[in-house]
């Protein structure tokens, strides 16, 4: 009905279901896993982000996509907790909150690329 995949469609809900309040929130969702994200970028954070981009991989994704990239990235930048994942969240997502980004990362399709 929203687009979604055969393929995709188990993963696809299985990540958003805890994160929707109605079913009509699955269209936003979907459209961002599709099509990709307005990144959220604050100033401070602009060159942390290019270096981050340009360390992940191409896809596809998987739930494992997550984890190896921000270990690279950590490891880089020296960057950890919340001043690691959360500019990263909001690079991809445009959003603070959302889906756990490991399982989200295996539904993405398009990445926000600067």
């Amino acid at each position: 009905m929203i687009g979604v995949p055969a393929d995709k469609a188990e993963d696809f809900w299985n990540v958003m279901r805890t994160n929707i309040s109605t079913l009509k929130d699955l269209k936003g969702w979907w459209e961002l896993t599709k099509n990709g994200a307005i990144p959220e970028i604050d100033l401070d954070d602009q060159e942390f982000i290019a270096q981050a981009m340009a360390m992940l991989p191409e896809g596809p994704f998987d739930t494992t996509t997550w984890g190896t990239w921000t270990a690279e990235v950590k490891q880089a930048t020296g960057r950890k907790g919340k001043g690691l994942f959360m500019p990263l969240r909001k690079a991809l997502t445009g959003m603070s909150h959302g889906p756990d980004m490991g399982a989200l990362s295996a539904v993405i399709q398009k990445i926000p690329r600067k």
